[in-house]
């Protein structure tokens, strides 16, 4: 335990609650939450997060909740801990605030996949310390279910303080002018039908050559868990299919240097950082590769799984449904969509194209197995990266701890293991604080992965 200068040499077990712990903090200088309290009963604890909430709006920071702690130091060394959180804390959530706006318009966006979203355009409205002006409706399923119309007065709220969405209409406030929106028969980008896959909610553009469905892809297969290539953002891909030069992931090796360089915002740098990312593309390990494809539900731990058990593109073709299926974490949906994939005309002509841009390898460099659960620090243990690593990438880091058996996930929640805080990490740190999960840092990130490779690294190390 860290002694307290000042403090007679005591630690942290010296105190006899939490109360005391504050105050010598404070005595130090160090700063303590001005609206710490105690409360005898659960009536107490009730009365103060009611009083912290009407309080919320002024403060001048944003606030979800607060944390419930017993108080007692020694029946917190009782009631221990598990291996996420203390049994003596519980983080309280407040109810998401709410707004009132209208419904301006309804937009639609279509995605990589085709499936066409209905977008709610609102106005702004102040919430959550933020403006919000769109949010999400999903599809038409829940347009109908919740009988949203272009027009409407509707509550809206963020979910997690974070993702607006509508919650409800208020009914009694239509005048009659209010217009429901269908489905559209016709993709809004290319005007292709529009087509539904049973048993998907999901309404999609029939076009796999679509400008938005190909903007998708490319987005995806330029991305850091994909090709991670340098130098190309959403802007450039818009600029690039606007201009014509590309049609698909295959014709951005085709892409010339003079071209480039006499394209808007760009120049001989900038052409020439392009075409080195490019190159170390065709150099990206087997399962990025594979994860660039775009294969549906085939996520970045499922193209780990593929690449270890494919040795490359031919042998990744021939797999059959039955096959897949038997692989960990994939199943017969899965199985059967990337059969799917690769037996559709337009993933032979993706997967034709970039072969002869010299993307695919005849021998790929297979990913190493996984380790098995209890062999180290990592195995069966589910991780959360967030900040900036300065010593590898995203991705690299996500492949070294599925190497070593572990699990890595996009957010922070009870699940979560272990945080890894690379430099500026932000919410997801504090959340991670806020449910009492394991953080380490870079150096200690590293130190770890060298222990597991090595296999003399235990969980309880």
């Amino acid at each position: 335990m860290f002694p307290l200068p000042e403090a007679d040499g005591r630690t942290v077990d010296d105190f006899p609650d939490h109360t005391s712990e504050m105050a010598a903090l404070r005595t130090l200088g160090l700063p303590v939450n001005g609206f710490l309290g105690t409360a005898l009963d659960a009536a107490g604890v009730h009365a103060h997060l009611d009083d912290l909430q009407s309080r919320r709006d002024a403060l001048d920071y944003q606030i979800d909740g607060a944390v419930v702690k017993v108080d007692s130091r020694p029946q917190q060394v009782a009631l221990g801990s598990t291996a996420k959180a203390p049994r003596w804390g519980v983080a309280y959530k407040f109810a998401a605030e709410e707004a009132i706006t209208r419904l301006r318009d309804i937009t639609l966006q279509v995605g990589r996949t085709g499936v066409i979203t209905p977008v709610a355009e609102l106005e702004p409205v102040a919430l959550a310390g933020t403006t919000v002006s769109r949010a999400t409706l999903h599809n038409w399923d829940e347009l109908a279910r919740k009988d949203i119309r272009v027009g409407d007065t509707v509550v809206v709220a963020k979910g997690g303080d974070i993702i607006p969405k509508v919650l409800r209409v208020l009914v009694e406030m239509r005048t009659g002018a209010e217009q429901p929106l269908p489905p559209p028969a016709s993709c809004p980008v290319c005007g292709s039908p529009t087509v539904r896959r049973e048993p998907e909610v999901a309404l999609r553009c029939g076009n796999a050559r679509c400008p938005a469905v190909m903007a998708g892809r490319l987005r995806l297969f330029a991305g850091r868990d994909a090709c991670d290539i340098d130098g190309l953002g959403g802007r450039w891909i818009d600029l690039f299919l606007e201009r014509g030069l590309v049609k698909g992931p295959a014709d951005l090796f085709a892409l010339d240097r003079e071209t480039l360089a006499g394209l808007p915002g760009w120049g001989g740098k900038s052409a020439d950082r392009l075409l080195a990312g490019l190159e170390r593309a065709r150099r990206r390990p087997w399962a990025a590769k594979i994860f660039a494809l775009g294969i549906p539900q085939v996520g970045v731990s499922t193209a780990l799984t593929l690449a270890r058990n494919h040795a490359n593109i031919d042998k990744l073709i021939e797999a059959t449904p039955v096959s897949l299926a038997d692989l960990p974490d994939i199943g017969p949906i899965v199985g059967e969509q990337v059969c799917a994939f690769f037996t559709a005309d337009d993933g032979r002509e993706l997967v034709d194209s970039l072969r002869a841009a010299g993307f695919f390898l005849a021998e790929e460099d297979l990913p190493p197995p996984p380790v098995a659960v209890g062999d180290n620090w990592f195995a069966g243990r589910t991780f959360v990266l967030t900040g900036t690593l300065e010593t590898m990438t995203r991705a690299e880091a996500r492949a070294a701890i599925e190497a070593l058996g572990g699990k890595v996930s996009g957010s922070v929640s009870r699940a979560t293991d272990v945080l890894v805080a690379g430099a500026k990490a932000g919410s997801k740190l504090d959340k991670a604080q806020e449910l009492g999960i394991e953080t380490v840092d870079e150096e200690a990130f590293a130190r770890r992965l060298a222990d597991g490779r090595d296999g003399d690294a235990g969980k309880d190390t």
